[in-house]
């Protein structure tokens, strides 16, 4: 029935017996009723990181009935920096960090400029580190070959990550090896599986390890021996004998044997051959001439 600034009027009148009367008459101004604040709350107020959007609540009460106006002012207490003033804040790395204090200040007026405030506060909470990709190199692998985990991370702080590093040969744990690359020198075998499980850390807190694909060692072929032919001052009496110097040499420690193959005079000879150390080494002295030219080729299989 009545609002601020209005003016209320009392007149009174009062008659005595003889009928005489007599009016007077006083008047009041309605004064403002301020509003006030009920509640204020920041959403969301756990689990914020560097990237999360807050929306500020305000809620108050105007006795006059009034239709109230909000408003807002954010801030970092932990920086002493203020933000923007509208009912939401969307935050970045560069603005805030893990441990941050993030508080919005509410308040309520009326049309006569009665007005209430009240804050509040919330915590930023670190965000663990990712790893978008880990692969292995090189795509194919040697018994003595080095593998190297190439590893990409990120993290919504804009923090330092650190990455750990398990390497497991055929489902096994290599004891110690805990760097970037894993040497077959030292740790595997052909026809193993290698792989890699990697871990990122910023110093506060781990993220989830992620594994990389497999590979499978491939065999190593062996390396050709040293060999010469005996005696190297043949005469048409003597046998042939294609002799192994320095045996073959194999990085996977297979057993090796050899193919032996004869040319004579730069043709491939197809005849028959007897065995000195091995299958195929000798050629009878039955079966030579002089002035002829022979060469042997004796090539490694494992």
């Amino acid at each position: 029935t009545a609002s601020p600034d209005d003016v209320i009027v009392c007149s009174g009148t009062v008659t005595d017996p003889s009928g005489t009367t007599d009016t007077d008459s006083d008047t009041v101004e309605v004064g403002n009723t301020e509003p006030y604040v009920t509640s204020i709350s920041i959403s969301p107020d756990s689990g914020i990181d560097t990237t999360t959007t807050l929306t500020c609540s305000v809620s108050g009460i105007d006795p006059d009935g009034d239709d109230l106006t909000t408003t807002y002012a954010w801030s970092n207490p932990t920086r002493g920096t203020g933000y923007g003033t509208g009912a939401s804040l969307t935050l970045t790395p560069s603005s805030a960090s893990p441990g941050d204090t993030i508080r919005c200040v509410g308040s309520i007026w009326d049309p006569d400029g009665g007005g209430d405030t009240a804050s509040t506060t919330v915590e930023l909470s670190n965000t663990a580190p990712e790893i978008t990709s880990v692969t292995l190199s090189p795509s194919s692998v040697y018994t003595d070959d080095t593998i190297t985990a190439s590893v990409s991370t990120s993290d919504a702080d804009g923090d330092t990550v650190t990455v750990s590093y398990a390497w497991y040969v055929d489902g096994g744990l290599v004891s110690g090896a805990s760097s970037s690359t894993l040497s077959g020198v030292s740790h595997f075998d052909k026809d193993e599986a290698v792989y890699v499980i990697v871990t990122p850390s910023d110093g506060e807190d781990e993220g989830d390890s992620a594994t990389s694909s497999s590979i499978t060692i491939l065999n190593t072929a062996p390396e050709a021996p040293s060999i010469s032919i005996d005696p190297s001052d043949a005469t048409p009496e003597d046998a042939l004998v294609c002799t192994v110097d320095s045996a073959a040499s194999d990085d996977d420690d297979d057993t090796i044997t050899y193919d032996i193959d004869w040319t004579v005079d730069g043709i491939a000879y197809g005849g028959s051959t007897t065995a000195t150390h091995r299958s195929g080494d000798t050629i009878p002295s039955t079966l030579t001439d002089i002035y002829e030219e022979w060469s042997c080729t004796m090539t490694p299989n494992d």
